[in-house]
């Protein structure tokens, strides 16, 4: 007979693991679309902030179940792709934060966006001495040899329809890599509310806000929660919606380390394009960290 305290943990465990993923735990796209808008507006938000924390919190999830200790090539070699949009910001800044955390992040990022804070991220990492690829690996074996992690931040939520062209060929190869691929918010080529079989399988899933309808068909290994961030009156605006932002997937103390080593590096070098808020970003995440290490 199985005790009422172990069917709980067993309960427990599948939660955390990402397995049990409830209709009221996840957003639809216009759910998703509207709890952006009020952080952007009534919450007062800007687009580089949210980008900053939501990029950050996916280098910590990856540094957690890939540590750098544990990769055999090319000490850390990781490969970052990324999209013209916001995704694909959350990809750059993910990568600037994984080289601060010791890993050598390669992105490849042909389509730009001429919008300025766009092009801040891309120069901080450019300017970091991260190379960025001016052709992608034509073959999957390619990719498996020379790196051990691709980061998908190729397309988010905001796309919609098949990846066709550049990006079409590219997803195509990826389909292939042997390595694991880690993608943020919805594995692009995945519809945000059903998935694609035949599309990219990638072995971890950062969800950013709230998982999305289509984490439901998600069949990983690992599936982390991003942007712990949300102000908690918005969580309580009406019941359905604090059901879903408080949707805490696998491992809560995802961003209890690196913050030493982080802060050092960044209060000891120069980069450009930081904007002040950023820094007050930064400085806000270590501070966060401070206190829950005396919490603890």
């Amino acid at each position: 007979m199985i005790h009422l305290s172990s069917v709980a943990f067993l309960i427990l465990l599948g939660l955390c693991r990402g397995h049990l993923l409830k209709e009221n735990t996840i957003l639809n796209q216009e759910e998703s679309q509207k709890i952006e808008e009020e952080l952007l507006t009534e919450y007062a938000f800007s687009l580089e902030q949210i980008l900053e924390l939501e990029g950050y919190s996916c280098a910590v999830a990856i540094a957690q179940v890939y540590p750098l200790d544990k990769m055999s090539k090319d000490n850390g070699a990781i490969l970052v792709c990324c999209g013209p949009g916001n995704n694909g910001a959350h990809g750059l800044v993910c990568a600037r934060h994984l080289k601060h955390f010791g890993y050598k992040p390669s992105i490849f990022y042909p389509k730009t966006s001429n919008k300025q804070i766009f092009e801040n991220l891309r120069l901080q990492c450019e300017r970091m001495d991260m190379p960025f690829l001016s052709f992608f690996p034509s073959e999957a074996h390619l990719i498996d040899s020379a790196y051990n992690l691709v980061i998908d931040a190729i397309y988010g939520i905001q796309h919609a329809g098949p990846v066709k062209g550049d990006f079409g060929v590219l997803l195509e190869t990826l389909k292939k890599v042997e390595n694991p691929i880690c993608s943020i918010d919805i594995p692009s080529g995945w519809d945000n509310e059903n998935d694609n079989p035949d599309a990219l399988q990638p072995a971890m899933l950062i969800s950013l806000k709230a998982p999305k309808l289509c984490a439901r068909h998600f069949h990983g290994t690992h599936h982390y929660l991003g942007g712990r961030y949300i102000p908690r009156t918005l969580e309580l605006r009406n019941n359905r919606q604090a059901q879903l932002i408080r949707f805490q997937p696998i491992h809560r103390n995802a961003q209890k380390f690196c913050f030493h080593f982080w802060f050092f590096r960044w209060t000891h070098r120069e980069l450009p394009a930081f904007s002040m808020e950023q820094s007050l970003c930064r400085v806000s995440l270590f501070l966060s960290h401070i206190q829950t290490k005396c919490l603890q």
